[in-house]
């Protein structure tokens, strides 16, 4: 089996995320990971990277969302925890002039 995906840390913004863990270093070759992900766990969404992170993007603001990894090699698979992230809202910058 895979080593269990460890150090999941997610980075947050208005409407992407990027979920970084740490590689995994296993006698059985190389791993895929699946990143599942949603709002809620019966409309979970997956993407299949071979790197150590992946990118979502166009997620909605200020909403929680759930996820969890999975490690896939020759042989098996090991699914990490679930975590979850909130996306942030959208902000503008407002610029103060002090008039003399």
């Amino acid at each position: 089996m895979p080593n269990i995906v460890q150090g999941i840390t997610p980075v947050v913004q208005s409407d992407t995320a990027i979920i970084k863990w740490s590689p995994s270093m296993n006698v059985y070759g190389p791993e895929t990971y699946v990143v599942n992900y949603g709002i809620i766990d019966l409309n979970f969404t997956s993407d299949e990277v071979m790197d150590n992170f992946v990118q979502l993007t166009n997620l909605e603001i200020n909403t929680v969302y759930y996820y969890y990894v999975t490690a896939i090699n020759s042989v098996g698979t090991s699914r990490s925890s679930v975590y979850n992230f909130t996306t942030r809202g959208m902000f503008t910058s407002i610029i103060l002039l002090q008039l003399m």
